[in-house]
């Protein structure tokens, strides 16, 4: 895929706010954006746009510094998503050459990516309302 429908993609995201943010296993996070949506066969809802940080590095901005990474402790990582006021998407940026992600919210947070391995694993995943997959490895590739 090229990285200008990537782009596009992501932008889509821009005025939507997340909501249902959650810490998976390790420090995976996803993130529900949009409508809520009930496929068949799944024990929970998940927004028309679906956010997956699956292989990466991941950090939580404030405007006045970090608030939580991905390699903080689960209890550290959760009390923050628990407290957070995220506000819609304000800026959608996808960075070269890896493909990083940066995500800016109306209240002034930002959640950035950063993708640390070569092993061509998935860094990040955007489940799209038209049944799209859109994953970005850590060398810069998507599909």
């Amino acid at each position: 895929m090229d990285n200008t429908r990537i782009r596009e993609a992501i932008a889509a995201l821009v005025g939507k706010a997340p909501w249902d943010v959650r810490l998976g296993v390790g420090s995976f996070l996803t993130l529900e954006f949009g409508k809520h949506v009930v496929q068949a066969g799944e024990r929970r809802q998940h927004g028309e746009w679906h956010l997956w940080l699956y292989m990466c590095n991941w950090r939580l901005e404030s405007p006045s510094g970090v608030l939580v990474g991905s390699s903080d402790e689960r209890e550290t990582i959760e009390k923050a998503l628990n407290t957070m006021h995220w506000g819609s998407v304000s800026e959608a940026i996808v960075d070269e050459p890896a493909l990083d992600l940066r995500l800016s919210f109306a209240s002034g947070h930002r959640l950035k990516t950063f993708s640390s391995e070569s092993t061509g694993e998935d860094q990040w995943i955007l489940y799209t309302p038209d049944g799209m997959a859109i994953s970005v490895n850590g060398r810069g590739h998507s599909r």
